[in-house]
């Protein structure tokens, strides 16, 4: 498949650039947008314009939300807009007009805005704590559970927390916010699973994943 560039048309806007095109999941080839667990994401409360790179003509390139429009060969003017609400959790699915087995759905990633978050062990799911009572009451992403363990995090322009997910200097993935909080007074420590966590409600109980600098550096668990 041809490789594209990313190209962000406006703060709020991303461009991605489609190319190729085969039988082989996931189909196409698309620079602009990130994976996760084999599926391109499209986030929550973004604006995407699709555009054609060098898509193969046999296959053409078609988004079914919020019409069905479809791209094909290598013309940039070419493109499809989608633009999805802050509250969007229905699927969007990516196919060819011309073969049905090209049919895959993108992941909507939802960021991480709670103040806590708990891995709940009896339904294997994260959860978000909505009234802050302390207590994880509504399933979460998975990606809001995990520990503050990458080696950068970062606030987006739009205040989500975002971690470098491929070691690249670029942070592309959602995370919890506590991940992107500053080390402050709070109590520290590290758990028996060698992960930093933070007291979040000054109860002398560490319950909050955070950064790992936060925690001291002779005391880890690991």
């Amino acid at each position: 498949m041809a490789l594209a560039l990313l190209i962000v048309g406006s703060p709020s806007t991303v461009t991605v650039q489609v190319s190729g095109g085969s039988l082989e999941p996931p189909y196409w080839n698309m620079i602009g947008v990130s994976h996760k667990d084999g599926q391109y994401v499209l986030e929550q409360g973004e604006d995407y314009n699709f555009i054609a790179a060098g898509i193969e003509p046999a296959y053409p390139f078609c988004v079914d939300w919020p019409s069905a429009e479809c791209i094909s060969g290598n013309n940039p003017s070419d493109k499809i807009d989608v633009s999805i609400p802050t509250d969007y959790n229905e699927a969007i699915t990516y196919y060819s007009s011309a073969e049905a087995s090209m049919t895959m759905e993108f992941f909507i990633a939802e960021p991480c805005l709670g103040s806590f978050y708990e891995y709940d062990d009896a339904v294997g799911q994260c959860r978000v704590d909505t009234n802050d009572n302390g207590v994880g009451d509504q399933f979460a992403p998975s990606y809001c559970c995990l520990p503050c363990d990458g080696t950068l995090y970062e606030l987006d322009d739009e205040g989500k927390c975002r971690v470098d997910t491929n070691d690249n200097g670029v942070v592309d993935q959602f995370a919890a916010a506590a991940c992107c909080l500053p080390c402050d007074d709070a109590l520290y420590e590290w758990d028996e699973d060698g992960n930093c966590r933070v007291d979040t409600n000054s109860n002398g109980v560490v319950d909050q994943f955070a950064p790992n600098e936060c925690c001291p550096a002779d005391s880890t668990s690991c």
